[in-house]
């Protein structure tokens, strides 16, 4: 069995770190810092980890889309360069997408990002609007931003509408973990650890596939799903 079967994008968090998240009142780094008020934690996910979940995908020969940010900047990263080689090397088919805030991004380096083997970029809001003009590149406005924050307080939605996740995009937290979806930024429901298990043996677990199975089907059964307007 391919645990990808369902799979069209999977999303690799790097770390807990954007050097825009004090501004960023919609992000929940942003809600983490001002609740705090104190510097949070920095959380890194090791390269094993990350090579590990792309040796995994190119042993099923996936070919869909790779994310290496979930809530964080992923140019932040000084190893980036060497996680979408190892991309590209291990899913030749795969499509690498870097959503990024724009803030360090240049007409230079996006074009060093493209070669490397890069698929599109995302610059989802503070980044030169000249970048709408830039081969590749795809710019969002302020209108492109949601409410997810609010997501767990959020009234019950009456409807019961499939949603593919968790299998539909797989996410991966900065600690390992194989989390619900990207709807979920408190990690509430997450299946299992990459530093105690394989992706293969989390992705094929009976929390895993219950949860799809019911989901898929329209079965809203967790309660953030059953505050979300959103499918996967």
């Amino acid at each position: 069995m391919n645990p990808f079967e369902f799979t069209t994008g999977v999303a690799i968090e790097l770390s807990n770190l954007c050097q825009y998240s004090w501004l960023h009142k919609k992000c929940p780094l942003h809600l983490e810092m001002a609740s705090t008020w104190r510097v949070r934690e920095p959380k890194i996910i090791s390269m094993e980890t990350v090579y590990g979940v792309l040796k995994t995908l190119g042993k099923y020969g996936y070919g869909g889309k790779i994310y290496f940010n979930q809530y964080n900047e992923p140019l932040i990263d000084p190893r980036l360069f060497l996680f979408i080689g190892k991309a590209k090397d291990c899913c030749p088919e795969s499509q690498v997408i870097i959503e990024t805030n724009g803030h360090y991004l240049t007409r230079g380096l996006a074009q060093e990002l493209m070669e490397a083997g890069v698929n599109h970029i995302v610059v989802t809001l503070y980044g030169d609007v000249e970048a709408r003009d830039w081969p590749g590149v795809t710019y969002m406005d302020r209108g492109g931003l949601d409410d997810r924050l609010k997501i767990y307080a959020a009234p019950y939605v009456d409807r019961n509408v499939p949603c593919r996740a968790p299998l539909g995009q797989v996410v991966i937290t900065r600690d390992a973990e194989v989390g619900l979806c990207c709807m979920d930024w408190k990690y509430r429901h997450t299946f299992g650890s990459l530093t105690d298990g394989t992706l293969e043996e989390i992705l094929f677990s009976s929390r895993v596939r219950e949860t799809y199975n019911r989901l898929s089907v329209g079965d809203r059964f967790l309660d953030i799903c059953r505050r979300c307007k959103s499918h996967r």
